[in-house]
């Protein structure tokens, strides 16, 4: 799915401001140049309620693990006698997650969208938190580190090689979402000429939904609110990827050495 341009209430709202006042001025107002008009909006009043996120993907199987090897070493006993080696290493990886919004609203640059971590990833203790916070981005990329220790004590046989390896299994859990939001409240615009020290030439004050009721014919990405009298809701569409570390184990493995 394709990311598109957000939908920035507040330009909207501006447009709805600078259409009203043009229609309301006075003979001296209409002078006044439109680069020395100052559109102050108020959101006080305004309601933002998010629902919670519905996981499209959800019930699919269960993807399937991927090794990396950490750490290799090799442990050679040329002795007559069976050896005790210690196998000591530490060593990072790291936890990734990408979010993607393909269809959302914003009020100016800010989102304010939180995405819950799946279930499964909290209980790997990947290093995530409980929700993912969207601010002021379409798109969100997280990085943690995981430290591996191993501290054990390996016996190679005489005339033995034994290859050790420290090896951590890996997901990569994918999955879309939407998360519904009900806008709600009126909004206030202070309207302000910035060449006479930001005099108070009009306020304008209206319901949230009835703007976006009037303004949608004029904004086609409105046609993604469904009104109805008081709450205009909006359905925000995104994915995620996480990728992360869920286990770790060593391997052994033995060969006869070679003799010269």
């Amino acid at each position: 799915m394709a990311t598109v341009d957000p939908v920035d209430l507040e330009n909207l709202i501006k447009k709805w401001a600078e259409g009203m006042f043009t229609l309301s001025k006075t003979k001296e107002q209409l002078r006044i140049p439109k680069k020395y008009l100052a559109y102050s909006i108020d959101w006080k009043k305004v309601r933002f309620v998010h629902g919670k996120p519905k996981y499209l993907d959800h019930n699919k199987s269960a993807p399937q693990p991927t090794t990396q090897v950490l750490f290799r070493t090799f442990f050679t006993n040329r002795t007559g006698e069976d050896q005790d080696y210690s196998f000591r290493t530490s060593r990072v990886t790291s936890s990734t997650c990408d979010v993607v919004m393909q269809r959302c609203y914003t009020v100016g640059s800010e989102m304010n969208i939180s995405v819950q971590t799946p279930g499964e990833v909290l209980k790997a203790n990947a290093g995530f938190s409980k929700e993912l916070s969207l601010t002021n981005a379409l798109t969100k990329s997280i990085q943690k580190t995981l430290t591996w220790e191993v501290d054990s004590q390996i016996k190679v046989p005489s005339g033995v090689q034994t290859t050790a390896e420290l090896i951590v299994n890996e997901l990569e859990l994918t999955d879309k979402f939407t998360i519904s939001t009900d806008v709600s409240g009126k909004i206030l615009v202070t309207v302000t000429n910035t060449d006479d020290n930001n005099s108070l030439l009009d306020v304008l004050e209206a319901n949230i939904v009835e703007i976006i009721r009037n303004m949608k014919d004029k904004e086609e990405s409105l046609d993604n609110f469904q009104l109805t009298k008081d709450v205009g809701t909006f359905v925000s569409k995104g994915s995620y990827t996480f990728r992360y570390a869920i286990e770790q184990y060593i391997d052994l493995s033995e060969e006869d050495i070679k003799k010269t």
